[in-house]
């Protein structure tokens, strides 16, 4: 989401532009089948599930490459119940925070690789959405300990020419979302600044202020 995002605006994301992992989300909740869809077209690719863990009939919906050459997570909404996380034989999704917000926002993107691969189209929260939906992560209790959800709301306001027309893509309850990250957006010490210099950690700042004002 984040490389989409501020690739978009021809931006690059250093901090994560190295990753081989995915994410995909799927709306269980509006169609209980599409879990195991998604799950057996995977596997129709060369994907594998790993292994569940130990005394578990289910395993986590993660998925490898062939030889290791990548990994995606199958994730939901955080308004799925336990059986649509479990609405996939064998597997496990995750509810993560963010998760109904990212459906909402979400735009159709068309990614090209090269010319000699086939244009990839697909469903993506740009980058005004993007913020909102690595904020719910950030502050969320079962999440807020994982740095990269911070670092990366920093690299995408980074990638903010226009700070505020993209307010206008918010709502209100997404700018209040956003307030609660106030006080670690003030903290120079905090794990969202590792890696950024001053001229950054301030021209973030900025941009973050205008769209929480």
């Amino acid at each position: 989401m984040v490389l989409v995002a501020l690739a978009e605006r021809g931006r690059v994301a250093t901090r994560s532009s190295q990753t081989k992992d995915a994410d995909v989300l799927v709306d269980v909740c509006a169609s209980p089948k599409v879990l195991s869809q998604v799950v057996h077209e995977l596997g129709s690719y060369g994907f594998t599930p790993i292994e569940p863990f130990a005394g578990s009939d289910f395993a986590r919906c993660t998925f490898v490459g062939i030889g290791g050459s990548g990994q995606i997570d199958v994730l939901c909404p955080e308004d799925a119940s336990y059986t649509d996380l479990r609405s996939a034989p064998g597997v496990e999704s995750l509810a993560i925070p963010g998760g109904r917000r990212a459906l909402e926002v979400s735009k159709l993107v068309t990614i090209s690789y090269d010319l000699d691969e086939p244009d990839v189209t697909i469903r993506v929260p740009l980058l005004a959405g993007a913020i909102v939906v690595k904020a719910a992560a950030a502050v969320h209790p079962a999440t807020s300990n994982q740095p990269r959800h911070s670092q990366d709301i920093v690299d995408m306001l980074l990638g903010l020419d226009d700070p505020s027309s993209e307010r206008s893509e918010m709502s209100e309850e997404d700018r209040s979302l956003l307030q609660s990250l106030s006080d670690r957006m003030a903290n120079d010490g905090d794990v969202a600044w590792e890696g950024v210099t001053a001229r950054q950690r301030n021209q973030a700042r900025a941009a973050f202020d205008l769209l929480v004002r």
